[in-house]
């Protein structure tokens, strides 16, 4: 019971309340022409941190060529069901568990076309350090 409310009555509720949160934050773009302009013609890799991650789907709502990258655990599992309520979709990974696998997946994606979002300070931190 536990587990079909975190992964299919929480993700809904979650979306919702993210959703009217940021639409009331006043956001200024720098440079977001720019950005939709070059994603529509080429791939692209984004990358940030776990800190600032809420925003994302938000932001990129509905674009279909935008994936993520996410771990294979179960915490990566209501990331993935909240993510799929803005339009995401998830490829599932870590540089612990099934790392060739997500890196080959990423790959054929970027080929294709397609922007890919990836946390750069992993989830075992250090928080803002890039993992290597």
């Amino acid at each position: 019971m536990k587990q079909f409310l975190l992964t299919k009555i929480l993700p809904p509720f979650a979306a919702y309340i993210l959703y009217a949160l940021c639409s009331s934050l006043r956001i200024s773009y720098r440079g977001r022409e720019k950005e939709r302009e070059l994603s529509k013609k080429e791939a692209c890799v984004y990358t940030g941190w776990h800190g600032e991650l809420f925003l994302l789907p938000y932001l990129y709502r509905w674009n279909e060529n935008y994936k993520i990258l996410v771990s294979p655990s179960k915490d990566g599992e209501y990331i993935v069901n909240l993510s799929r309520w803005f339009g995401f979709q998830a490829v599932r990974g870590s540089s612990h568990k099934s790392p060739v696998k997500a890196l080959l997946h990423l790959r054929k994606l970027i080929k294709e076309g397609d922007c890919i979002y990836t946390v750069a300070d992993g989830s075992r931190g250090p928080y803002h350090s890039l993992q290597q």
